[in-house]
């Protein structure tokens, strides 16, 4: 923990904050940033994985407008997720476009009530004196972690419950129309 965090306060795994008021918004500011091997394990641990080896965001930080900015950058990340039919570990690649638009903090008015229109553009994030590339890659890498991953051939087996003597149930059994369908053949057997 660094000497300027508050005390009982635990680091972000993975952060590279970037002034952007000392920025110039005339002109794209590149960065290029990698997790080093000691938040890859912090990021494994936040994430829940069995194992992080790589998380890398390379981009630009532009203006936009007055007062807004614009990360735009290629994501890339290879990690280890849990099967989860086997539990073995499953090797996962990510490369991706992200792009974030962000205006200043103090723009935002207070929200008394939240709408959510499904054809309408996201709302940009907040900053107040700086913009965290490495916090947006850790946010779009939680976005894309597969929330069932499996590995190749990894299938679940039938399984059948029923006590001694009982009809186990099917899937057909319980269908809102099963009852109708069973209707439905026995009238044509008996030619009604």
């Amino acid at each position: 923990m660094s000497g300027d965090e508050p005390a009982g306060r635990s680091r972000a795994p993975f952060s590279r904050p970037i002034p952007v008021r000392r920025l110039s918004r005339r002109r794209e500011t590149p960065f290029s940033i990698e997790a080093d091997p000691e938040e890859l394990a912090d990021l494994a641990r936040f994430l829940g994985l069995p194992h992080v080896e790589r998380l890398s965001f390379e981009g630009t930080v532009a203006a936009v407008g007055e007062e807004d900015w614009e990360v735009r950058g290629r994501l890339v990340a290879a990690l280890e997720q849990t099967c989860v039919v086997s539990l073995e570990p499953v090797a996962i690649h990510h490369d991706a476009e992200i792009t974030r638009r962000y205006m200043p903090a103090d723009e935002i008015a207070p929200v008394s009530e939240v709408t959510v229109a499904p054809d309408e553009e996201d709302e940009p994030d907040t900053f107040t004196n700086a913009i965290d590339p490495a916090a947006l890659a850790v946010e779009s890498l939680v976005l894309m972690l597969d929330p069932y991953p499996r590995a190749e051939g990894a299938a679940l087996e039938r399984a059948t419950f029923a006590g001694p003597g009982v009809t186990p149930l099917e899937d057909a059994d319980v269908r809102p129309f099963a009852g109708l369908a069973a209707l439905r053949q026995k009238s044509a057997k008996s030619g009604n």
